[in-house]
């Protein structure tokens, strides 16, 4: 059943809470008293030394963070509030000390509006908060856990049981000092907002922050975007940050709103927010987008041309070099004989022609008697005997891998989009017939002059790389209808199959002098062999021969008689009679 009675406020003097924290102030104090008597019965002790005292003879810790106390200076101002039972000495040579007052009255407790104001300065102390994830109860039980709140429990409790778990003294005066602090009075805070609000703003808090942002970290001013887009400047701004200049400038609703807060706001009353003062400022440059945008497209131009007239040359070089090569229809014929002699008697045999894509299979056909034998290497040492076709060959085919990375399309695109920058400025400084300088829809004099002398120069490098890349594209669709592609085929898928061609034959070459060596050493070895088993043999036999007992000696000891010669009369020829 509810109860009737009025519930009472946190901040009541007769609230529970009120009275347990005055009962716990009182006790606390008492303990103190009785600390201080024991520790300094005939003299003073030091602050520092009252929570470990406390902590060792009332064995439970002294709360500094529930009492309210952040330092050393609170702990002083609280044994104050009881000038009867302590006497504290606040510039101590070894810093505050205390000391019991000998027959002092009993300690009771302060009055309500003292303990209200103590109450309140314990609720402001606020600790940083452990955002830690608790254990489970079903894996508390066999944790460590379990074993450090048993070694807790014993240690409040007094038991004399030997824990279990090193203990370690927690300094809780470190711990207060660093992890707590008082609440920020919110109305200050206000105040000091409302101060610190010393400027005149009208531009969205957003992108006022993102303009600071991009002013401090490039570290520019207005006088850098006036140098370069008035005078011409081009070292006073790179052109991305000129990009990034153009992109805060401002649009739709925000020209309005600017140009209202100018005429409504002097600065000399009330100076304006940073953003605000850039953003006028670039406004009041006059068509600043136009020569923004030109300055961009010349800064820009040079790096941009470089890069395309690379790419577009670089397909020149490797297109014409595929498209007049003698060495490379000669491989192709040797590579179609081959097939139709592998292929006789087939559905694949007789061919009149081949795919690109049959090139990379050359390195999958393998010998039957030496399976890292393949047609490439057949073909390669084939190429052996004609030096002059190989090295052109393979000289033809050097670009390929190269040009095959190269986006022609976009390279023509992007020719495209560089000529429109360009006669975009050619529009924007154009001066009517027999127009004066100045005459242009930007109206300066000094501006048109430089850009009209860029426009006639870029003019003429833009029409050079477009005549190559005119005989690119000739070029590329000769090469395609040459090899039998398909009608449309990107540059870069057939050149991609060429490169790979070229790379599969320095490698079958490089194997194949690798085979050789081998092959030259291993002859080599056979040949060192049979002359040192032929010297062996050699050796062997004079041994045998010398090991021979001497012929036998005649009787008398002379010499050796000859052998009788016997004379072998040959018989007569019959008469012809």
């Amino acid at each position: 059943k509810a109860s009737s009675a009025p519930m009472s406020s946190p901040d009541d003097v007769n609230s529970e809470e009120f009275r347990n924290f005055l009962k716990f102030v009182t006790t606390t104090m008492q303990a103190v008293r009785r600390v201080v008597a024991k520790v300094a019965e005939t003299g003073s002790m030091r602050l520092t030394e009252l929570p470990p005292n406390f902590e060792r003879q009332c064995g439970t810790v002294f709360e500094k963070s529930r009492l309210g106390l952040q330092d050393m200076g609170d702990l002083v101002a609280l044994l104050g509030l009881f000038p009867d039972c302590f006497h504290v000495e606040p510039n101590g040579p070894g810093g505050p000390t205390v000391a019991s007052k000998p027959g002092g009255g009993q300690l009771r407790p302060p009055d309500d509006k003292l303990a209200m104001a103590l109450w309140k300065r314990s609720k402001d102390l606020q600790p940083k908060k452990l955002m830690w994830t608790t254990v489970t109860a079903n894996r508390f039980g066999t944790s460590i856990f379990a074993q450090i709140v048993d070694d807790m429990t014993a240690a409040k409790t007094g038991s004399t049981e030997k824990p279990k778990l090193m203990r370690m003294r927690l300094n809780l005066d470190a711990l207060t000092i660093n992890f707590f602090a008082r609440k920020q009075d919110k109305g200050n805070e206000e105040k000091k907002e409302t101060k610190k609000k010393a400027v005149a703003t009208c531009v969205e808090p957003k992108k006022a922050q993102n303009v600071e942002i991009f002013l401090n970290g490039c570290g520019i001013g207005i006088d850098h975007v006036r140098k370069s887009v008035i005078d011409l400047a081009e070292k006073s701004l790179d052109v991305d940050i000129l990009a990034k200049v153009l992109d805060i400038y401002p649009q739709g609703d925000e020209v309005g709103l600017l140009k209202t807060f100018k005429q409504e706001n002097d600065p000399t009353v009330l100076p304006w927010g940073r953003s605000e003062t850039f953003l006028i400022a670039l406004m009041d440059i006059p068509h600043f987008v136009q020569r923004t945008e030109c300055c961009m497209t010349r800064g820009r131009f040079q790096i941009e041309l470089t890069e395309i007239s690379q790419d577009v040359n670089t397909l020149d070089a490797c297109l014409g070099s595929i498209t007049k090569s003698t060495a490379l229809p000669a491989v192709f014929a040797l590579v179609m004989q081959i097939g139709n002699y592998l292929n006789y008697g087939t559905n694949q045999g007789a061919c009149k022609g081949f795919t690109l894509d049959t090139l990379e299979k050359l390195n999958r056909v393998e010998g039957f008697n030496d399976k890292t034998y393949t047609l490439m290497r057949f073909i390669m040492e084939t190429l052996e005997s004609d030096r002059k076709v190989r090295e052109e060959a393979l000289e033809d085919l050097k670009h390929c891998d190269g040009a095959s990375k190269v986006e022609f399309e976009d390279s023509v695109r992007r020719l495209g989009e560089l000529e429109k920058d360009v006669e975009k400025i050619a529009n924007a400084v154009k001066r009517p017939d027999d127009g004066e300088p100045g005459s242009s829809p930007i109206q300066d004099a000094k501006f048109e002059d430089s850009m009209l002398a860029f426009v006639e120069d870029a003019r003429k490098k833009l029409g050079e790389v477009r005549v190559v890349a005119t005989k690119v594209q000739e070029l590329a669709k000769e090469c395609c209808d040459m090899y039998a592609e398909k009608p449309k085929t990107p540059a870069g898928e057939y050149l991609k199959k060429f490169a790979a061609f070229r790379k599969d034959m320095e490698e079958a070459r490089r194997q194949n002098l690798l085979a050789k060596a081998k092959k030259e050493k291993a002859e080599k070895k056979r040949l060192e062999k049979e002359a040192k088993d032929k010297a062996l043999r050699d050796k062997k036999a004079a041994e045998e021969e010398r090991k021979k007992p001497p012929p036998a000696k005649a009787a008398g000891g002379g010499a050796p008689s000859a052998a009788p010669s016997v004379m072998v009369t040959p018989p007569a020829e019959p008469s012809s009679s």
